[in-house]
């Protein structure tokens, strides 16, 4: 099994991009046209929070070919360079000489709108888009309950070191502000996260200039 994907940015090329049609036509070149067992060309505008980013183009597919799909990755790569272009945010390409779910592989690009298609029943698209879309739903809601829970952790952790400030004037023995962060955990109805409790005491002296950065350094890695 020989798979490729290919992520393809036309905002970043410039005035190198002309049209899909033209850079498929150049690919089908490179690795013959009748080499391609099955193809997806899709459409996406959404990152995986949901949020709207630069559109670009998936083009995934199945090759039947004895190279080394390794090999297939560095012609891929050395073809797109010389249409003037170069860096991720350009393209991307993928090479796998096997995965664990064929179907999910291939329906990851089909989050939005599939719009070139070889070897693929409508029947298999248009299940897969459904439940390529609903993968993404939820991946999407897994990530925001990540970001909302990290963005409470660090406001969580903001209110903290205000409270301790009032605290102390000068610097205290660092047992009593290991006491103040874990009273603080208590007093807002949370379990003091006893493991990190001294790494906290010690971000919280470099917060108030108490402890250097290269002597925090020492503390960890001497």
């Amino acid at each position: 099994m020989n798979l490729i994907g290919i992520r393809i940015t036309p905002e970043f090329w410039g005035d190198k991009w002309t049209d899909l049609d033209t850079f498929l036509d150049k690919l089908y070149k490179l690795i013959g046209y009748d080499k391609i067992i099955k193809m997806l060309v899709a459409e996406e505008t959404i990152n995986k929070m949901g949020d709207r980013t630069h559109f670009h183009y998936h083009i995934d597919m199945e090759i039947n070919e004895n190279v080394e799909i390794s090999k297939r990755k560095e012609s891929l790569q050395k073809f797109i360079r010389r249409e003037g272009v170069s860096g991720n945010r350009c393209y991307c390409v993928q090479t796998f000489a096997d995965v664990n779910d064929y179907d999910r592989w291939f329906r990851y690009c089909l989050k939005e709108k599939c719009i070139r298609n070889i070897g693929f029943s409508n029947e298999w698209i248009t299940e897969n888009t459904l439940l390529s879309q609903d993968e993404r739903k939820q991946t999407i809601l897994r990530n925001k309950k990540t970001q909302e829970q990290l963005i409470n952790k660090n406001q969580f952790r903001d209110k903290m070191f205000k409270h301790i400030d009032g605290l102390f004037v000068s610097e205290p023995e660092e047992v009593d502000i290991f006491e103040a962060v874990g009273m603080y955990y208590t007093n807002n109805g949370k379990t003091p996260p006893f493991g990190k409790l001294k790494d906290i005491t010690l971000d919280y002296k470099v917060h108030r200039g108490w402890l250097s950065f290269r002597d925090y350094y020492y503390l960890h890695h001497g």
